[in-house]
């Protein structure tokens, strides 16, 4: 996992208080690139809105 990504979910975590969806790693596998999920993660946070507990991100 890409550097980037782990800080991003680092952040996530020291916004919310809680881990990314337990399906998360299966997401993140099938996504297109890291900058990809950074800036889903990142959006998540600048819009203060945690992640469902399990499925597909909104956006």
């Amino acid at each position: 996992m890409d550097e980037k990504v782990l800080k991003a979910i680092e952040a996530y975590i020291d916004k919310f208080g809680e881990p990314l969806p337990v399906d998360f790693p299966t997401r993140l596998d099938d996504a297109n690139n890291d900058n990809e999920w950074v800036r889903v993660i990142q959006k998540a946070i600048d819009d203060n809105k945690p992640f469902e507990p399990e499925g597909v991100f909104d956006e």
